[in-house]
């Protein structure tokens, strides 16, 4: 008798495939975003921005991230994380950070706007090979309805579901059915 695969165990097996197959482009675009979110944010505030610092306070806001306009295309960036996983903060003048405040806003033909729209392409071509993968591990996952059918369909994927589902053990009856036949008088 087979487990059946059931939605918790599709999501999981999906899980477990594609886990770490797109961190190091993720990652590489990541630190791109955050190497413009710098430059926009040092241009923006100008080369003497770390004087503002001694401002009384209430005159620096500190944010992890900020809106931008490039080329008309309203996003906000972020300035990262730190080696350890914390946000980084960085100080913007209370001024640039009302509601619908872009700190910059940039043509289509500047720099910034060049990088940022090469950065974007990067991450929904990154996105679009997720979800293409993600659909067609779930075609193959949806069009069977056993563990033991996924491990004949996909053998390469065995290891993954015994991960998930637990390795295929036949569990034998704790009573001894001789003995329960003879007593109730069953003859096999």
């Amino acid at each position: 008798m087979s487990i059946k695969l059931n939605k918790s165990h599709r999501t999981r097996i999906r899980y477990e495939l594609m886990k770490g197959k797109f961190t190091e482009r993720t990652e590489a675009v990541t630190e791109l975003e955050n190497k413009l979110a710098y430059d926009v944010y040092k241009q923006s505030l100008g080369a003497n921005y770390k004087k503002f610092m001694d401002c009384p306070r209430g005159w620096f806001e500190k944010r992890s991230d900020f809106r931008v306009r490039f080329g008309g295309m309203d996003t906000r960036i972020e300035f990262g994380e730190e080696k350890n996983g914390d946000t980084i903060y960085e100080p913007l003048p209370d001024s640039m950070c009302g509601w619908g405040i872009a700190i910059g806003v940039y043509d289509a033909e500047h720099k910034f706007t060049k990088r940022w729209v090469k950065i974007d392409a990067e991450k929904q071509a990154i996105d679009k090979e997720m979800r293409t993968m993600e659909n067609e591990i779930d075609a193959v996952t949806e069009s069977v309805t056993t563990v033991n059918k996924l491990r004949d369909t996909w053998p390469e994927i065995a290891d993954v579901v015994n991960t998930v589902v637990g390795e295929n053990k036949t569990t034998l009856p704790a009573v001894n059915l001789k003995g329960l036949n003879k007593q109730l008088g069953l003859v096999a």
